[in-house]
């Protein structure tokens, strides 16, 4: 039950953040929008005419007195029964436009319990030349803010923040499943450091389950670059790798703001850590900001092994791809260069394990694929 909870507080953040933050939606893109349908939060669309637009699955799952035939009549006509409660809500945040104020007051009381979870309506303005174009109603999973204390509520926050990392996968087309893998060898890498007592200070069981935690981070700098920049075929330009290189501070700045209310936490202080440091190298020629040796942060010399194994072994627009005894032996060539020695000689005595880990994973998201689309083949829809 808990992680359910938890994917459905992620996918309310990662909702929050295109909608208000990015402002990548409006009216007709959450008409069609996949993201939009595919969320695990209930979510409704409705036009500057208080017309009901669209709703995503789950709230067709959650409400279904909510056909699609209602969909192009007022909302006074579709929200009934559970939803009711929720109108004069829109109403009035319709009828309120000063200022153009996305979201409404956290102070917001209305509640609504379906199926043992217990909903708050959360309304956005789509705004599009500073003009209201419609509003996002969606319900927001509050069922663990009533049963769960501030210390886990501090915890759930955190956790929550991995759903932005679905973000940098699905904004990078050459890296599917490269968060899932390299994940897994960082805990890998941090697990065998562990059991050889290295970084004994520092390196202890919860190190080992956070750099899991966190490691799908790395790389949330890139919502922020061009889609065409990390999805060209070859070299990029001296300008485009400048620009590439920017998701390292805008990864952790990003992070810095979302995570700065537990901002102590190892959490939070490895996911930056991670973010902006996992491109630096153990000589100083690395980037952002050319550290060297020890002055680089352990979690982020764990990662650069990690995400450069992993660069390696799988397709890319701008180079081939490598085996993993191949990848293996460059990383091993840039022991001393790029990568911590110690760490690499580590990574190199597990070699089998990972491989191991590599194909277990891909044959998981190949199986994966086989259920999505059978799921969404004409045949499933008929």
């Amino acid at each position: 039950i808990q992680s359910v909870v938890l994917g459905r507080a992620a996918a309310t953040i990662i909702f929050v953040y295109l909608i208000g933050i990015k402002r990548f939606c409006n009216v007709s893109d959450l008409a069609s929008n996949t993201f939009f349908d595919s969320m695990n939060i209930p979510a409704f669309v409705i036009d500057s005419d208080e017309r009901l637009v669209n709703m995503n699955k789950t709230a067709r799952g959650f409400f279904p007195e909510v056909q699609d035939s209602m969909i192009g009549k007022q909302i006074y006509q579709v929200f009934n029964g559970p939803l009711e409660p929720v109108i004069n809500e829109i109403l009035s945040t319709m009828a309120d436009e000063s200022g153009l104020e996305p979201l409404l007051p956290e102070n917001v009381e209305n509640t609504i319990s379906v199926a043992n979870i217990i909903f708050q309506p959360k309304i956005y303005k789509i705004i599009s030349d500073n003009k209201v174009q419609g509003y996002v109603v969606w319900m927001e999973d509050v069922t663990a803010l009533k049963n769960e204390s501030i210390e886990k509520m501090q915890a759930l926050r955190d956790k929550m923040i991995l759903g932005f990392s679905s973000l940098a996968e699905n904004h990078d087309f050459s890296t599917q499943g490269h968060l899932h893998r390299t994940s897994s060898y960082a805990k890998a890498i941090a697990q065998e450091l562990y059991e050889q007592g290295m970084f004994k200070e520092q390196i202890t069981p919860m190190f080992i389950s956070t750099i899991e935690q966190v490691a799908p981070l790395h790389d949330i700098g890139k919502t922020y670059i061009s889609k065409e920049i990390f999805n060209k075929p070859g070299k990029l330009d001296e300008n485009e790798i400048k620009i590439m290189r920017q998701h390292t501070t805008l990864g952790a700045e990003f992070l810095s703001e979302t995570l700065k209310e537990s901002s102590n936490s190892l959490f939070a202080q490895m996911a930056i850590d991670i973010a902006l440091r996992h491109h630096e190298w153990w000589n100083g020629k690395g980037y952002p900001g050319g550290l060297s040796g020890n002055d680089i942060p352990l979690s982020a010399r764990i990662m650069a092994v990690a995400d450069t194994f992993d660069a390696l072994v799988t397709v890319r627009p701008y180079k081939r791809t490598f085996t993993c005894e191949e990848a293996f032996e460059i990383i091993q060539n840039e022991s001393g260069t790029h990568f911590e020695p110690g760490i690499v000689l580590c990574f190199l005595s597990i070699s089998d394990k990972i491989k191991e880990l590599k194909n277990k994973i891909e044959m998981q998201d190949r199986k994966l694929e086989e259920v999505e689309e059978d799921f969404y083949s004409p045949d499933s829809l008929e």
